[in-house]
């Protein structure tokens, strides 16, 4: 079973308490997994195909839910004053969190699978959907089930706006607003519904598609329409039919490439198109790599875009994505579950949730080490501290801080 599957098993499971089959929905919905992007000659590909067959936007969307699930989301209490706040390992919000689904056929939630999910749907579709699970009305949320932003769309209808999931098989479903936890970024408007990046890039894809289809044309056709053989003689039918089937024998396909081609009757061969490289193929797919990037704001180098990185930018670059692409993303997602989750349940009070950015943050090792031991003027760590961190067994003697010789140890610190 899929994690469609489940949401809709599960969103079925609600019964009358969740789902909301009595009203009346003011347009039929007819779910079709997403917006679709137009392509050369008449063909068209979905938001959801373009990540399976468009490598710079799977690399760009793949580098940040990649990223983003490596960092640890956690619980804490008293969120007006942090020089106090505490840890939360425990209780309704942190199991959720840590199980967010429970799987049975499918493979259990994690903290990483729930912030991919989220991240991947608002990157692709523009938005991200939660269905809150209960096992009884008025319990607490259980699960948080995921689906294909794909099938989803807000509607009004006679009790207000109202959330519809139309599963390309089966009745749609449609749930209140309070029944889901909703991602998005501000898109203009009322404020509804997000809008997929890809909507920004739809000309990019276009060309790219079109590139690239154009290139794989030219291999195997092979003998294209990049040329005429011509000649001051007179050809017959019969002698153009035989030539054009010799050359195709001999010479079509990228496979037969180069041979030597050996003609009579004076014939010449005359270019009439332009190679690969007078039409700017390489350029314009260069061009396409770093619109995409700049659409799902992540710096080309990040994506594997090199041409204008240097040794020296790119620890300074990995940090500043985790300071203006992760972080914005992390603000999203903790304020979306305080706002349409922590605030409606009561047993979530006083808690909160927040992404820890710092171990990413840290930059190189050897540098911070230096800035810390001259902010304290001299070793921070014991030799037990530093042991573990290779994870040696602690020293007997192990666990005092010694200050340099040179320096005057200050309150508290061993003499």
């Amino acid at each position: 079973m899929t994690l469609l599957g489940a949401m809709v098993e599960g969103a079925r499971r609600f019964g009358a308490t969740t789902t909301l089959d009595n009203v009346k929905v003011s347009q039929a919905f007819a779910g079709s997994g997403g917006g679709r992007i137009d392509l050369v000659n008449g063909e068209s590909v979905t938001y959801e195909g373009l990540y399976k067959t468009q490598v710079w936007v799977r690399a760009a969307v793949d580098r940040i839910t990649r990223s983003m699930s490596r960092l640890p989301l956690k619980v804490y209490r008293n969120p007006d004053d942090p020089a106090a706040r505490e840890r939360v390992r425990e209780g309704p919000l942190a199991e959720l969190l840590t199980r967010p689904w429970q799987g049975g056929s499918l493979r259990p939630g994690t903290p990483s699978r729930l912030t991919q999910a989220i991240v991947y749907n608002v990157l692709i579709h523009g938005n991200a959907v939660l269905v809150k699970y209960r096992t009884s009305p008025g319990s607490p949320v259980t699960e948080l089930l995921p689906s294909s932003a794909g099938y989803w769309q807000v509607r009004d209808s006679n009790v207000g706006k109202t959330y519809v999931f139309s599963p390309s098989v089966g009745r749609h479903m449609v749930f209140r607003p309070e029944e889901v936890v909703h991602f998005m970024w501000w898109a203009g408007g009322a404020g509804t519904w997000g809008i997929s990046p890809m909507e920004s890039l739809r000309r990019t894809l276009m060309v790219e598609d079109a590139t690239q289809r154009l290139t794989i044309a030219s291999f195997e056709n092979g003998v294209r329409t990049s040329g005429a053989w011509v000649t001051e003689g007179k050809m017959t039918k019969d002698d153009i039919d035989r030539l054009r089937a010799q050359l195709v024998d001999e010479h079509g396909g990228v496979d037969k490439a180069f041979r030597t081609l050996i003609l009579d009757s004076g014939l010449k061969y005359q270019e009439i198109s332009q190679t690969n490289e007078e039409s700017m193929l390489i350029d314009l797919r260069k061009l396409a790599r770093e619109e995409v990037a700049a659409a799902v704001q992540v710096s080309p180098p990040m994506i594997g875009i090199l041409d204008r990185s240097t040794f020296n930018n790119i620890e300074e670059l990995h940090l500043m994505e985790y300071q203006d692409v992760l972080d914005p993303w992390a603000t999203l997602i903790e304020q979306t579950f305080m706002g349409e989750l922590v605030a409606d349940e009561p047993l979530m009070e006083g808690e909160y949730v927040e992404y820890d950015l710092n171990k990413v943050m840290r930059g190189d090792p050897n540098k911070r080490m230096e800035m810390l031991t001259k902010a304290v003027g001299g070793p921070y760590l014991t030799a037990n501290e530093a042991r573990a961190k290779d994870n040696l067994q602690p020293l007997p003697e192990g666990d005092q801080l010694w200050p340099p010789l040179n320096t005057t140890a200050a309150a508290g610190m061993p003499q």
